[in-house]
């Protein structure tokens, strides 16, 4: 009797268990479907990082980039000089039961640095890992050859769903809006129903490469009010203070735009800190944003010293006399110049001055057509010149400008004071003023 009735009660129970077991399957289908849908339809995620400045890559650096479909997990594992070790996990938060996943079909995670590109499926592997090199660009499209540089990790993912998805759909709307909107979904055939869809998912992880930008030395110019750093092209923001300041000033310039800072004082030395404006496309995004970094060190230039030189005397000594001939040449108003001869002096000359200005940093002689040039800040200089004349030149007397220079670049005079004229003879003594 209790054999009989546990066996039926076994009946009962299994009865009444087995279509529960039935109806939950159905249910959980019905739930990732949902799910599924929801997730093709929400543009949002977070991305949370750790060990990460935004620039650098170090052991320990982690990207972990949530959405309703996915988690996908990028963490450097090791890092040899410029190359850094990546590796990547994904986990899908839809079970794989629940979604095609046989070729085509199936996740794939590919990741695309200057070290080439890999890629693996989930399903089938459980992490992959690759290299990128933080010395050199990125290659990609949307950087340029300095500046931010970016690793691309990308999931991709083609559905076909066994029945269409229409507009009564409360996702359908949404889901078509998100993929004409971004390259991160699309939907096939569109237009208020769909049966088939495709991910793909672009993330990315930043690294910065110095910038190759510099400022042309052999460009700058001063005046008694201004300083001009020549013509680039790229966009730039110049930092300059009196040397000595608490705060800056800055003042920002387009591509290929001539770059002049106005409204400066005579004589006085300014710090300049030329930065230049690095663009790139933000792969998540898609917002062009830039990077603001140097464009070479901070460096000082003087404006023009308002003063002429007070010149004491010219001593002349070590003349050489002789000639030379210039041969014929075309003119470029096309008249024929006929070969001459001159004679020639070659000589050294010391020029004393007094009261030398603090910010002098040399004596700049303009004597005939030829301009020559001594350095430092002193109150005697030694010159090596030379002068010509198509008649006698021993005895000849000679105008000569000098000119305080308040720069030195490049072994040039930059920043030329107003000039003071003399007159001497090609002669061996000194002539006084």
């Amino acid at each position: 009797m209790k054999k009989t009735l546990a066996l039926i009660m076994a009946l009962v129970m299994l009865v009444s268990v087995a279509p529960a077991t039935a109806y939950a399957a159905q249910d959980n289908e019905a739930y990732y479907q949902d799910m599924l849908l929801r997730g093709l339809a929400d543009k949002d995620y977070t991305k949370k990082t750790k060990k990460y400045d935004g620039y650098h890559f170090k052991v320990g650096t982690q990207a972990v980039w949530k959405c309703t479909l996915y988690t996908l997990t990028a963490t450097v594992t090791k890092v040899k000089g410029n190359i850094a070790t990546f590796k990547v996990t994904f986990d899908t938060n839809i079970p794989y039961q629940y979604l095609q996943t046989t070729g085509w079909n199936d996740y794939e995670v590919k990741a695309v640095t200057n070290k080439g590109s890999k890629s693996y499926r989930p399903s089938e592997k459980s992490s992959m890992t690759f290299k990128v090199d933080t010395s050199k660009s990125d290659g990609l499209a949307f950087t340029s050859k300095s500046g931010m540089q970016f690793v691309e990790i990308i999931v991709s993912k083609n559905e076909r769903n066994s029945v269409f998805v229409y507009s009564d759909n409360p996702y359908e709307a949404a889901i078509e809006e998100f993929a004409n909107s971004s390259d991160r979904r699309s939907v096939y055939p569109g237009g208020g129903y769909f049966n088939e869809f495709e991910i793909y998912d672009t993330w990315a992880l930043g690294y910065y490469t110095k910038s190759k930008y510099k400022l042309n030395k052999n460009s700058y110019s001063v005046t008694k009010k201004s300083i001009t750093l020549g013509t680039y092209a790229f966009k730039s923001t110049i930092k300059y203070r009196k040397k000595g300041a608490k705060k800056w000033k800055q003042k920002s310039f387009g591509k290929n735009k001539k770059i002049v800072l106005k409204g400066l004082k005579a004589n006085t030395t300014y710090q300049i800190q030329p930065l230049c404006k690095i663009y790139y496309t933000d792969p998540e995004t898609n917002k062009k944003m830039y990077v603001l970094d140097t464009a070479g060190s901070t460096f000082t230039l003087t404006t023009v010293i308002n003063k002429k030189p007070q010149i004491k005397s010219v001593k002349v000594s070590n003349i050489k006399y002789g000639k030379t001939t210039i041969d014929g040449y075309w003119e470029t108003d096309g008249d024929w110049h006929p070969t001459e001869t001159f004679n020639t002096a070659y000589y050294t000359i010391k020029v004393k001055v007094k009261n030398v200005p603090k910010k002098a940093k040399g004596l700049r002689l303009k004597l005939g057509g030829a301009y020559y040039y001594a350095k430092g800040n002193k109150k005697t200089y030694t010159i090596k010149v030379g002068s010509r004349a198509r008649k006698k030149i021993k005895g000849k007397k000679v105008s000569a400008q000098f000119a305080w220079a308040s720069n030195t670049i490049n072994k040039s005079p930059v920043g030329i004071s107003p000039s003071k004229t003399v007159k001497f003879k090609i002669k061996k003594g000194t002539t006084k003023y």
